[in-house]
């Protein structure tokens, strides 16, 4: 009696969010069909790791994303959007609990694949190995000289045969930039300090009246960061990777 009592008053004090003159933008009334979802995944009580510990949720999942994927890039036949169509997208795509999380996960996606494009990750594995191996003793002796990108201690004019670090003997990647509009959700800030990336590495672009982003603006601005790193005008080497877009809403 205690607990029920006790949910009643959780209810009771909550927010009426089924109440008619409730509006918000992110959520709205209790949907019946979502509330017997839930029921249902409460009792099943699993995760979707594989499809060994939960083959229906798997399946529904991957039906799910090929209709939004219909729904967003068409079917991969190149025909009209029809769902009841044999029609398939064919593609990948994660369940998110929210649009600050969608955010981190494309613009950490896109350093991700910026990385495998460009050799950095298979770099990265072979310059850990070399230094497990390295005689510290010796250390710095030896350099690269093949780098693609030079170190930070390079970049700056530094003297790298004395006082190096571990930092300086690691091939380091380049300062990767992001865009995104002045119309963009905040959660792209969080999610660039997330990723490590600089302040001013995250470059607001204007937008039209209409909100809108400028593209012509975007296009002046690639450019400008792309001389500035092969004229070494910057003491950094700066790399376009990720432009955010924004559809129809905040994310």
């Amino acid at each position: 009696e205690k607990f029920i009592e006790l949910l009643g008053l959780i209810q009771k004090y909550s927010v009426n969010t089924s109440h008619p003159y409730f509006f918000n933008q992110l959520f709205g009334s209790l949907d019946p069909i979502a509330l017997a979802a839930e029921i249902v995944a409460l009792s099943v009580n699993t995760s979707v790791y594989t499809y060994e510990t939960a083959p229906v949720f798997s399946l529904i999942e991957r039906e799910v994303m090929g209709q939004i994927g219909k729904l967003v890039f068409g079917p991969t036949s190149g025909k009209q959007i029809s769902f009841e169509s044999d029609d398939k997208f064919e593609g990948e795509g994660l369940m998110i609990p929210g649009g600050s999380l969608a955010n981190l996960t494309a613009m950490h996606a896109a350093r991700h694949r910026w990385k495998v494009m460009n050799g950095f990750i298979k770099q990265a594995t072979e310059d850990t190995e070399q230094m497990l191996g390295t005689d510290w003793s010796t250390f710095g002796e030896e350099k690269k000289s093949d780098d693609v990108f030079p170190t930070t201690a390079k970049m700056q004019g530094e003297d790298t045969e004395t006082g190096e670090t571990l930092c300086d003997y690691i091939r380091s990647v380049p300062d990767l930039v992001a865009f995104v509009s002045s119309e963009a959700h905040y959660s792209f800030s969080k999610s660039a300090r997330v990723l490590g990336l600089r302040e001013d590495d995250l470059v607001i672009i204007p937008t039209h009246p209409d909100g809108r982003m400028n593209v012509h603006e975007l296009s002046k601005r690639i450019e400008e960061i792309e001389l500035e790193s092969a004229s070494h005008m910057d003491a950094r080497i700066r790399v376009p990777f990720f432009v955010a877009c924004t559809a129809g809403s905040t994310v």
